[in-house]
């Protein structure tokens, strides 16, 4: 961050959304006319106007259940023991699985991206349905901060970047200037400073809607193309160049018409290897006001682009946000299965309709073509892979892959389960996993590293981000390769025997060598050390390593147990993201950390039943009575400093954990 463009006002604790911050006069919709709609994956938000329309499409439990409406379910008992738990929560969960086999639920959190989608409405003339408009507004208010701002994420403090955006955003959905809560808005913005102490990404929008000057956005022009300008001494320099040098000398030059073109067929490839639904909500709404530009208003690419991005936005109880992707119906689906599988249940004929419906998704979704323009698109491998999403979205993540060929190989081994995915399909998988690791030996999201770290942050430009140029190795997507690897060879042993075995081998030294002194690994995807322990000792066990014979687990037991609260729980902050230690969650002990920590433990091999009997004891009692969780506070986080909710984790994981514990050690009474 350069200057004031990080600039925060304290918030304290966490909180629900602020729904006293709605006004009795706002304008609100009728829930009840909400309908999900889940096409092969594919997921919008339908309005219905009129009775004959609500009356042919009833409202189904999962539409209620996102929108926080009464569900009209059996309720049970308090459960006393594990599979009792486990019993109950899939009972309910089971009811908001859709027709295509796979859950859904808002993937949220980031408070930046709604405002791309309304200024590239605004700027490229799309209505705004009015339905649309008023859930949206909804939603920013339930948001807004009780110091009048707004945050980078639903549990952040105020920063300029936050408050300018959606304040804009609201003023473009025809909030009045002179409501009081964009009063106190505008004051705290001018008390930071005003947008110009924004981040590059908050000038660039401005600049695009017409209410800032360009000068005040950091140039980087195409044909010098590196995509990122930081705020270091270094490129400071070289941006005083590209202003005062490049810029009077090289503007009206074929060179940069050549440059300019080459950035639009980047564009365009990404469009048609994602079918314009594009990596994400950053690039999405940027993409379409390139094809405005070049294409105009009533072209294909511009009526596409404005269908797909109706895919991120998702409605809840509060309104209307935009996803932080177009989903994470794979990545969801995939681990539910898994966590039926760990409980002992998969083949009981109660939940065999379930997961044969998500086998068959899962089978649908697996991505069976190359990208036309893989080289030249500077795209990974992808035939063979899982997206995080659907396969339309069309780009492999290493554990995306991962878990869903465990989660396919996992029911495919039990009787009764269709062949779906065969053989030759599950080694392209493998194929596509083999091109993915680093040097380290570790795995990184997207694609293998492509570039030198160091050098390249130099080049950061995003200055609310850390650690984005290139692919880094993450303890989570390691182990979930080093599991899916050592699976697949479980069934298929001649297949890459040798290369698998490399592969692994790396991986685990990858491993070993990311844990900290204090025994703990740092997690780049969930909050934070709970999560990293409990993929990095997963991936230790399957080598062997557990807590009778290896110190490193010990230790990492350790921590985790040091770490465990009075009431059996874990709970853990995302200020342990940002600040990379521990921090405490102020509201205590959390359903989906202390699943993680118990989780961590059972992978371990760690001996004394007492702790986990005490943390699964939690989960069991904030179990509420038709078999659900509610939701606490926010489970997942990206770049280090943008939090993103994961409201099916605590479904997933507390199952998972349950299921383990009675697996392992038998379906005792515990509450």
């Amino acid at each position: 961050m350069n200057g004031h463009a990080g600039y925060r006002v304290a918030k304290a604790g966490y909180r629900q959304p602020r729904r006293e911050n709605v006004d009795e006069s706002d304008e609100r919709t009728d829930h009840r006319r909400w309908r999900l709609l889940d096409e092969r994956g594919r997921q919008r938000w339908i309005y219905l106007h009129n009775k004959q329309e609500t009356e042919s499409w009833p409202q189904s439990t999962a539409d209620k259940y996102h929108l926080g409406m009464n569900v009209d379910l059996p309720t049970h008992s308090r459960a006393e023991s594990p599979l009792d738990s486990v019993t109950q929560a899939l009972a309910f969960f089971q009811r908001l699985q859709l027709d295509p086999g796979n859950w859904a639920c808002e993937y949220g959190g980031p408070l930046f991206l709604l405002p791309g989608f309304v200024i590239a409405w605004f700027v490229t003339g799309t209505k705004i349905p009015d339905e649309r408009r008023i859930e949206i507004c909804n939603y920013l208010w339930a948001q807004q901060n009780e110091d009048g701002g707004w945050g980078l994420h639903i549990e952040g403090e105020s920063t300029v970047f936050g408050t300018a955006m959606n304040y804009t955003t609201l003023r473009l959905l025809d909030q009045d200037a002179e409501d009081l809560r964009l009063i106190k808005a505008r004051g705290l913005l001018h008390k930071m400073g005003g947008a110009i102490y924004g981040p590059h990404w908050a000038k660039f929008w401005l600049a695009v809607l017409g209410v800032c000057e360009w000068d005040a956005v950091n140039p980087v022009p195409p044909e010098l193309w590196d995509n990122y300008h930081p705020k270091t001494t270094l490129l400071n320099i070289v941006n005083y160049l590209l202003v005062n040098v490049h810029t009077p000398l090289w503007s009206r030059t074929p060179l940069k018409q050549r440059a300019e073109d080459y950035a639009y067929q980047l564009i365009q490839w990404e469009d048609e290897n994602t079918d314009y639904a594009c990596l994400g909500p950053v690039n999405a709404p940027m993409n379409t006001i390139a094809c405005f530009i070049r294409e105009g208003a009533d072209s294909y690419p511009v009526r596409r682009h404005r269908e797909r991005l109706d895919d991120f936005l998702w409605m809840t109880r509060d309104g209307m946000l935009c996803n932080g992707t177009n989903g994470v119906q794979t990545w969801d689906t995939a681990f539910l299965v898994q966590a039926v599988v760990s409980a002992g249940l998969a083949e009981d004929p109660q939940w065999r309709p379930m997961l044969k419906k998500a086998l068959e998704f899962l089978d649908d979704q697996q991505i069976r073509e190359e990208p036309r323009t893989l080289k030249e698109g500077y795209r990974q491998s992808r035939k063979g892979a899982w997206a995080f999403s659907t396969r339309e979205q069309g780009y492999t993540v290493s554990d995306c892959v991962s878990e869903g060929m465990k989660a396919v190989m996992m029911l495919q081994a039990l009787p009764g389960y269709p062949q779906l995915v065969s053989r030759e399909r599950l080694q392209d998988a493998v194929d596509v996993l083999l091109t993915m690791q680093n040097p380290t030996g570790g795995f990184g999201s997207y694609e293998a590293r492509r570039g030198n770290p160091w050098l390249l942050e130099q080049f950061n430009a995003a200055e609310v981000f850390g650690k984005i140029m290139v692919e880094y190795d993450y303890p989570e997507c390691t182990t979930a390769v080093v599991t899916a690897l050592n699976l697949f060879k479980k069934f298929y042993p001649d297949y890459r025997a040798a290369e698998i075995n490399r592969t692994v081998g790396a991986a685990l030294h990858y491993i070993r060598d990311a844990q900290r002194p204090d025994g703990s690994w740092y997690g780049a995807w969930g909050i934070c050390f709970t999560y990293a322990a409990m993929f990095a000792l997963e991936a230790l066990a399957s080598a062997g390593e557990t807590y009778t014979n290896s110190e490193r687990v010990r230790r990492a037991c350790k921590f985790l147990l040091d770490h465990q609260n009075e009431d059996g729980g874990w709970g853990e902050s995302y200020k342990s993201c940002e600040d990379e230690v521990w921090r405490d969650h102020p509201n205590g002990s959390q359903v989906v950390n202390t699943a993680f920590a118990a989780i961590a433990l059972m992978e371990a091999g760690f001996t004394d039943p007492d702790p986990l009997e005490r943390g699964l004891g939690l989960i069991m009692r904030r179990q509420g009575d038709k078999g659900q969780w509610e939701q606490e506070s926010i489970e997942g986080v990206f770049n280090k400093s943008c939090m993103i909710s994961y409201p099916n984790y605590k479904f997933i994981f507390p199952v998972r954990a349950l299921g383990m514990y009675a697996m392992r050690s038998g379906n005792v009474q515990l509450n």
